[in-house]
């Protein structure tokens, strides 16, 4: 056997006792699975599918959404963490699922941090507390009246996350009210009990009720962040409030399981960026009013997510959130 045929048959055996990297497969090489934790037509859902279809041309394979919703968001964060390290499935969570929860002493069967791989940004979400347009509430101070002349016949409808309760209880409890907290399983079906009479109140996110607002349907009370929405921008937030000490603030990321291929990870993050970039999606997001911070690299997510965290850990020193598992 020759000598260039000695190394070629080196060179072939080498290469095939080495995996393959995800560049050299091409990644991605078929459809991308995309888990969001919550139920069809929330904000997060809508967040997930303008992304989707933004990135499909960039990446030359259909990006799928899945919603994988149950457990406060934990059902679908676990299904991510538990799959293949291969980049083909990427999920997306807010704070309050994926570091929020486990600070309310709530078990889950991952460690965030430790377990997850951030890979970019997905943008900001508000919230605001609505009630119906017939509703003799017009401001927040009218709520925390009407809530002391009528003691815990108030309800306020949301979906069960840390992030939707706690504003809500830190303000209840600032003020020295009762409401109750009613759990759903999607933003569509508390605004449908809103809408009913069934609840007096509900946690909403913009994009969700803005055209409810415009008919008359529903009358927006407070924003649930510090700064007013760019949307709503007649609508009073934390800060016009004299409740102090708290700054909400609801920003989330896409996430890969730990041991997902570097060069996979540059790869769907350089496409994230590219389509956070296009201003179709920006303005997309505008109207829902959603904050278009999209991207980023790695570290600089997991930074700012982890950054979130920490400033609702104080806050839950105060809030009992066990009253409202």
């Amino acid at each position: 056997m020759s000598r260039n045929l000695l190394c070629f048959v080196a060179a072939t055996l080498l290469a095939s006792a080495m995996p393959l990297s995800a560049t050299a497969q091409q990644y991605p090489n078929k459809p991308i699975r995309m888990i969001n934790p919550n139920a069809p037509g929330g904000v997060s859902d809508r967040m997930s599918r303008m992304i989707a279809k933004a990135m499909e041309p960039h990446l030359g394979q259909a990006v799928v959404v899945e919603n994988r919703a149950g457990a406060a968001g934990v059902v679908g964060i676990e299904s991510v963490l538990r799959s293949a390290p291969d980049g083909y499935t990427v999920g997306n969570t807010c704070p309050g699922s994926a570091v929020i929860l486990p600070m309310t002493g709530v078990a889950v069967p991952y460690d965030f941090e430790k377990d997850a791989l951030v890979v970019g940004m997905m943008g900001g979400l508000d919230v605001l507390i609505t009630t119906r347009g017939d509703s003799s509430i017009r401001t927040i101070e009218q709520l925390v009246a009407e809530a002391k002349a009528k003691p815990g016949k108030l309800s306020i409808g949301m979906v069960q996350t840390p992030a939707n309760v706690v504003p809500v209880a830190y303000l209840a409890q600032r003020a020295g009210v009762e409401l109750n907290i009613i759990g759903y399983k999607g933003e569509a079906l508390a605004l449908n009990d809103l809408l009913g009479g069934t609840i007096q109140f509900a946690i909403n996110a913009p994009g969700t009720v803005l055209q409810h607002i415009q008919a008359g349907t529903v009358r927006p009370v407070l924003m649930l962040n510090k700064d007013r929405n760019p949307a709503m921008p007649d609508v009073p937030s934390f800060s016009d409030t004299k409740v102090e000490g708290f700054a909400p603030g609801n920003y989330c990321v896409f996430y890969m399981p730990k041991g997902t291929p570097a060069d996979v990870v540059r790869r769907f993050n350089a496409v994230l960026n590219e389509v956070g970039k296009d201003p179709a999606l920006r303005n997309a997001y505008t109207k829902e009013g959603l904050v278009p911070y999209i991207g980023g690299t790695p570290s600089e997510a997991s930074a700012f997510f982890n950054d979130i965290g920490q400033r609702w850990r104080g806050v839950l020193k105060e809030v009992d959130y066990s009253k409202f598992r």
